[in-house]
């Protein structure tokens, strides 16, 4: 369209070869035997002038609408390129949490194991025993879900690079630290400006539409105005074709013309009233996009700060959780308080580093959507 527009500035030239037969009438002075055939060449050159600004006008309408695509993209690349992080990281926070899991697993085996070993030699009940049981097998009904999880996250990673779930898990080290190995942003600047958002490809998108938009206005009114066309020929013409090549045969004409509209039946008024309304919808859908700019803004730092408390608030839990495990393990080992007690703790250990690998993720996901919004 672009292209389309920016040809407009120049004239254009057509090359014509005619052979014409023809007879002239006794009406009009001819004899009846006055018939004849005319041979032509000839390159005519026609040019509009562009006085009140269409062309000028169409291109910038053009450029605007060739911007819009260019941003539009851009903005579905932004986009994409943000769900691939985030489905990585949800990955990665499965992956981790199999690790988890299965760490558990081995560990209240070894309970269990223990305590089968102490029942055999008379220190326990049965009782204490079928707890550690019922503890692993609940761990263990937890792996099937998160490795289902790991085969759907990876799916859709699949999807949105453009390859098959095979790829990405010969592309993906799973054997590394994963999820604790990202590093994460140490913190944001206390103040944005606000000019950060003029960047941002679906807002820039909006202002070329409304840069069109009224550019478009400008076209439909040169319609009122003439259009000035400048025509010009240069060529050859004989009776005989022979004669084309003969001095005498060169033929020429220079002219101009101007067209008025007089009489549209509204065309033109519609045409205008129709270009200003699609300008102020391009108004209104602009300052909607910049509303929603500020608004994602705003969300995104709130949800980035709220992913990083609850991270501090997991990891101490974890920690806390980690001591209490300890302190329960020895009194039960003193004979101080019951089995259920480790078993409480253990389970809400093994909850908490659940919920820390998801905290992780979280955090890492409101990081990328900051960098979208901005």
């Amino acid at each position: 369209e672009l292209g389309l527009a920016k040809a407009e500035d120049y004239p254009t030239i057509d090359l014509q070869a005619e052979v014409a037969r023809q007879h002239v009438s006794d009406a009009n002075g001819g004899r009846g035997q006055d018939t004849f055939s005319t041979f032509s060449i000839a390159g005519s050159l026609d040019y509009e002038l562009d006085l009140w600004g269409r062309i000028a006008r169409q291109q910038e309408s053009a450029r605007a609408r060739l911007l819009d695509s260019v941003f539009t993209r851009q903005a579905v690349r932004l986009n994409v390129v943000a769900d691939v992080v985030t489905t990585y990281h949800n990955l990665r926070a499965a992956q981790r949490q199999l690790e988890i899991a299965r760490r558990t697993v081995k560990s209240r085996r070894e309970t269990l194991e223990l305590q089968q070993a102490r029942q055999a030699a008379g220190d326990i009940a049965g009782l204490p025993v079928q707890q550690a049981r019922a503890q692993l097998e609940t761990t263990r009904a937890e792996i099937p879900p998160l490795k289902a999880e790991i085969r759907r996250q990876r799916t859709a990673l699949a999807v949105l690079v453009g390859a098959t779930p095979a790829e990405i898990t010969k592309q993906i080290d799973t054997s590394g630290p994963g999820l604790n190995a990202i590093q994460m942003p140490r913190g944001m600047p206390s103040a944005l400006p606000s000019d950060m958002l003029e960047r941002r490809p679906d807002v820039r998108a909006a202002e070329a539409t409304l840069i069109a938009a009224n550019a478009d206005v400008g076209v439909a009114k040169a319609q009122w105005y003439p259009n000035v066309n400048l025509a010009s020929m240069l060529g050859l013409e004989a009776l005989n074709a022979g004669d084309l090549v003969q001095a005498g045969a060169g033929t020429w004409s220079l002219g101009g013309s101007l067209l008025q509209p007089l009489l549209y039946f509204g065309r033109i008024e519609s045409s205008v009233e129709s270009a200003k309304a699609a300008r102020e919808v391009a108004t209104v859908t602009y300052r909607r996009t910049l509303r929603t700019a500020f608004q994602e803004v705003d969300n995104a730092l709130t949800a980035l700060k709220a992913a990083n408390e609850r991270l501090n608030a997991r990891r101490r839990q974890v920690k806390a959780l980690q001591k209490t495990l300890d302190l329960a393990q020895r009194r039960y080992e003193g004979g101080f308080t019951s089995f259920i007690d480790v078993l409480d703790a253990q389970r809400g250990l093994f909850d908490a580093e659940l919920a820390l690998a998801e905290a992780k993720r979280d955090r890492l996901i409101a990081v990328a959507t900051l960098y979208k919004s901005l």
